[in-house]
């Protein structure tokens, strides 16, 4: 039985170790996250397109599944004990009744044991994620931390955007909602996060980049207009709200449910092939808005419901939260 389980221990590492390999060949050649369910929806439809992807791709994937197969078989596969039958000369055997004194039995000695002691293993410390720690923290010792202020400073002195940043405020604050200082997840400094009722919650940026465009999604996600090619913005913003759900997953009970809402605004774009992409945008749970004329008109459509007075306080916890989490992402 034991040698079973240790048999089951090390399929589990080996296809452990074999999905961390695959994801990172994966994303270094394709740019492909086996872990994302966004991914492969987007692999889903390219798929309907015959030649859109690699033919490497699919031989990635069946040399890394036979791999795996074939390693599974060897861990697993019985091993056969050999005897040999070989004719041996037979020791003569002692006289029956009494062994030679050589081989008499010794005593028995209690403290005697075949293992080593084990050694006495150190309590491993409790871990408490930086969210916690803050929300176990007294209310009045948040609110009068010095850092909220040098925190909003640092925003606006980095803020690169602060036209468009001014014009998202307006018009989100326009259609209801409350707008928060924008934090910066990653590499990514957003241009607008605005939270509303029923846990709503808005992260988006503005990109630049104006006049005739096509759009890439997958691969390296560039896109091509006449003045160059620049990182998919969709692509950059999923990423970011990424990292933000799976901040909430690590910091809220699963009964709390907050609907993440990601968009991206251009500088008067016109997307040559935005009705073929659009598809692939709701699979990665983003908005694509050509200008701020688009985008102003879209929130005028899904203004803010109106807060109930018995509402007010669960709406204040949940804006202090959001303000928690920026604060936590401008920290690292």
């Amino acid at each position: 039985m034991k040698k079973r389980y240790e048999i089951l221990l090390l399929d589990a590492l080996w296809l452990s170790a074999m999905l961390l390999f695959a994801n990172f060949w994966f994303d270094i050649q394709f740019g492909f996250n086996i872990f994302s369910n966004a991914h492969w929806n987007y692999l889903a439809v390219q798929q309907l397109t015959p030649g859109r992807v690699l033919p490497l791709f699919y031989i990635s994937m069946v040399g890394f599944l036979a791999v795996a197969i074939g390693g599974l078989y060897f861990i697993s596969r019985p091993r056969v004990r050999k005897i040999n039958f070989s004719s041996q000369p037979t020791q003569p055997s002692a006289p029956m009744g009494k062994l030679p004194e050589e081989l008499q039995p010794l005593a028995k000695d209690p403290e005697f044991s075949p293992l080593p002691k084990a050694p006495a293993l150190p309590r491993p410390p409790k871990i408490i994620s930086p969210l916690q720690a803050q929300r176990r923290s007294e209310p009045t010792e948040i609110k009068t931390q010095p850092v909220a202020n040098t925190f909003n400073t640092t925003v606006n002195t980095a803020a690169v955007n602060t036209g468009a940043n001014e014009k998202l405020k307006e018009i989100f604050e326009n259609a209801g909602y409350t707008v928060k200082s924008p934090p910066k997840i990653g590499d990514l400094r957003l241009d607008l996060l605005a939270v509303g009722m029923d846990e709503t919650l808005y992260i988006g940026i503005a990109d630049p980049h104006t006049g005739d465009m096509t759009a890439f999604e997958g691969g390296d996600s560039k896109w091509t207009s006449d003045r160059g090619d620049f990182t998919s913005p969709v692509w950059r913003i999923t990423t970011a709200a990424e990292k933000v759900r799976n901040l909430f997953s690590e910091t809220l009970d699963s009964e709390i449910q907050i609907k993440l809402k990601a968009f991206v605004v251009m500088n008067n774009a016109n997307i040559l092939n935005k009705d073929a992409l659009g598809r692939i945008w709701d699979a990665f749970g983003a908005e694509v808005f050509e200008s701020m004329d688009a985008l102003a008109e879209f929130m005028q459509e899904n203004k803010n419901r109106e807060m109930k007075s018995e509402e007010k306080e669960d709406f204040e916890a949940y804006a202090e939260y959001i303000d928690t989490v920026a604060d936590y992402f401008n920290k690292t």
